[in-house]
């Protein structure tokens, strides 16, 4: 992460950036959805190492994340459900198949550079993955709505060399790093191998995998080729991020980033709030803010939309407050406060309040 200073200033700036990234790659967005429609959303944990869209090599956009603390999610969440069935039904609107990406990550070389979200257990992270595709599978499995069907995949990250670990249906695991035949044909026939029961019904979908697929094994070719090492995460985070279109926030050791999934929305907020207390006492912060950051989500064209955003905004604060006052109020003398909404159309936020 950069040295400067973290408060509202450095999220201002970083925010302006990745915006004006986001609207400069509009054109590469459109031919990418030309040529490959199927719509793919990503679960996630908060960590800042989990850029996909570098990852996959992908314009910015293609990949809708979701994030939550350890990339725990639960179908069975309200507020998580109404959100994926609103994807799941904007995807069929638009005639495209979709899928979701289960993603856990991990370390190679090291377990302290794993998830600190599943405690560091590689095994227990996989099995979150595995949990969400099945609950996926049980609700979506061969419903087809205007011809379009949901897919979910799980999807390892393993940090240390930026590869993509594919698990196949029937248990197989490969590593995009190795991958021996590395060319678009050779790919296609390896995730048709891998999920015979996608491509017997949508081999659209396995073609549309494919370029993220590709992107990847260049990634981290490139990678390994630059001699950089493994990226460790000190944990400095500042920033308690709470809300929605924080895709425009990924950098390491900078934001735990609580989507507003889990009915113990309250729990959450305790234990990031937690962490990042534990790395004022530390001294982490190099000189810097702690902030609150939360954010609605909204598009230009439905104005109420963006008033029912700031709304939502306002209102993550307040229970945030609430928790941090109770539980942390050490923490407020140190603390800036940005209650924003985020333009889904150009990822650019706007501070209320």
């Amino acid at each position: 992460m950069s040295t400067q200073k973290v408060g509202k200033d450095f999220l201002l700036d970083l925010n302006s950036r990745n915006s004006k990234l986001f609207q400069e790659q509009q054109p590469l967005r459109r031919m990418h959805r030309r040529m490959h429609p199927t719509e793919i959303a990503a679960l996630k944990c908060m960590d800042g190492r989990l850029n996909l869209a570098l990852m996959a090599k992908t314009p910015l956009g293609i990949i809708s994340p979701f994030r939550n603390i350890g990339g725990k999610f639960n179908l069975g969440w309200p507020f998580f459900q109404h959100a994926i069935d609103d994807w799941r039904h904007y995807s069929a609107a638009n005639s495209r198949d979709s899928v979701v990406l289960a993603t856990y990550h991990f370390s190679a070389g090291s377990v302290q550079r794993g998830c600190k979200g599943h405690g560091y257990d590689t095994k227990a992270a996989k099995e979150s993955s595995l949990f969400i595709r099945d609950r996926f599978n049980e609700v979506y499995g061969g419903e087809e709505i205007n011809s379009t069907r949901l897919f979910a995949l799980p999807i390892g990250i393993e940090t240390d060399s930026g590869s993509f670990v594919l698990n196949g249906e029937a248990g197989e695991v490969v590593e995009v790093s190795g991958i021996e035949d590395a060319t678009s044909g050779g790919i296609t026939n390896l995730l048709s191998s891998l999920y015979p029961s996608i491509n017997g019904v949508a081999p659209n979908v396995i073609r549309d995998l494919v370029p993220l697929v590709l992107g990847n094994f260049e990634y981290s070719r490139e990678l390994r080729e630059s001699g950089r090492g493994p990226q460790a995460m000190d944990h400095r985070e500042s920033v308690l991020a709470i809300g929605r279109g924080f895709d425009w926030l990924h950098e390491p050791d900078l934001a735990i980033i609580i989507g507003p999934w889990d009915s113990d929305l309250l729990d959450a907020i305790e234990n990031a709030a937690y962490l990042i207390s534990h790395n004022l006492e530390e001294g982490r912060f190099n000189g810097g803010k702690v902030v609150l950051l939360t954010s609605g989500t909204y598009r230009d064209h439905i104005a109420s939309q963006q008033r029912l955003a700031a709304l939502k905004s306002r209102h993550l604060h307040d229970v945030a407050m609430k928790v941090i006052t109770a539980k942390f109020p050490r923490l407020i003398a140190h603390m800036e406060v940005m209650k924003t909404t985020v333009n889904l159309d150009n990822r650019e936020i706007q501070v209320i309040d």
